[in-house]
């Protein structure tokens, strides 16, 4: 059946990946959500509402509800036979219900699809092939940073009434999991974490007790060593997102923002400008959030299931990066 489910579907994610949905030509689309006001939701958002998971007639769901949510509808649906994309995982210690996760996804036959969504924007499969083309040769070292007032994120709600002002599932570990997701991707999994700073620093962080900063050097092994600085903070006015890598034969620098990757060669002259083209953005968000990578996604998720191919994301890449939010944190602690 070409039904999906969408769980969680009155949050702002929920909504993304129902545009998603819709995008792709599915037309058949239920959701389930606690609110209160979601058969409304449903309504407006003209898809099917039901009031109990067990009532939905497909196979495959997508869950959008607050991370701390998330283990116990992939359980329950992977349990039921249904294919499962989830929202990234924040928590660290939810990795330790990984190997529960494996087992009953290859016991029922089906897929989980843990998201990394950053993986499939297209500007950063454009560096990966860059990189992977050694037109700057091996990799030495980058520097990434990320910055964004977290009143910005959803600027129709206030920061206490979604997930992100709680510590568990705060927005600077949220970030710090986000970005690794595709910074592992560029430069590879098998890391070490050399030193952090994680903390408070704004007023963000005295009215939600979350860290709204997190800092750390780190060490990819499988790529001959490579030594990243990231820095990532929820409270900084003006919106950042600059990747700088330098390597052997030439420099490449990222402005999320312009939208442009340039690559420098050896004597450091400017050789080639990308810009990603279509990065059209939903009414309401920054321009960090395009909508194109989302749908992307989602594509690579039913093509995931149905055609046999090889998803980009996968559940031992998830652990990896739990693994080294909490190395982060305990350094730091």
């Amino acid at each position: 059946m070409n039904n999906f489910l969408v769980v969680g579907f009155c949050g702002s994610m929920g909504k993304r990946r129902i545009r998603c949905l819709k995008r792709l030509g599915v037309e058949n689309i239920y959701g389930f959500d606690i609110s209160s006001n979601s058969k409304e939701v449903a309504e407006k958002l003209e898809i099917n509402y039901i009031n109990s998971i067990d009532k939905f007639p497909g196979s495959a769901v997508i869950i959008s509800t607050p991370p701390d949510h998330h283990l116990e509808y992939i359980k329950a649906f992977l349990s039921k036979g249904l294919n499962v994309f989830c929202e990234a995982a924040v928590i660290p210690e939810d990795r330790h219900f990984y190997s529960n996760i494996k087992n009953i996804s290859a016991k029922n036959g089906v897929l989980f699809f843990p998201s990394a969504t950053i993986k499939f924007k297209e500007s950063i499969e454009y560096i990966k092939k860059v990189l992977e083309s050694e037109k700057i040769g091996k990799v030495l070292s980058y520097d990434y940073r990320f910055a964004q007032n977290l009143r910005t994120w959803h600027p129709y709600q206030d920061i206490k009434d979604f997930y992100v002002s709680v510590p568990e599932t705060g927005a600077g570990r949220e970030m710090a999991a986000f970005e690794l997701s595709w910074l592992t991707w560029l430069f590879g999994c098998d890391c070490n974490i050399l030193g952090s700073t994680v903390n408070k620093r704004s007023e963000i962080s005295k009215e939600t007790k979350i860290n709204d900063l997190y800092s750390f050097l780190i060490e990819h092994e499988n790529n001959n060593g490579c030594v990243g600085n990231v820095s990532i903070d929820v409270y900084s006015h003006k919106p950042y997102r600059y990747l700088r890598i330098t390597g052997a034969l030439g420099n490449i620098e990222y402005d999320w923002i312009a939208n442009e990757v340039k690559t420098y060669n050896s004597n450091g002259k400017l050789v080639n400008i990308y810009s990603e083209k279509d990065t059209d953005v939903e009414k309401g968000y920054t321009s960090f959030s395009t909508e194109k990578m989302y749908v992307n996604e989602v594509k690579d998720f039913i093509n995931s299931f149905k055609n046999s191919h090889i998803a980009r994301c996968n559940i031992d890449d998830d652990y990896k990066i739990l693994t080294l939010v909490e190395k982060i944190e305990t350094l730091w602690y």
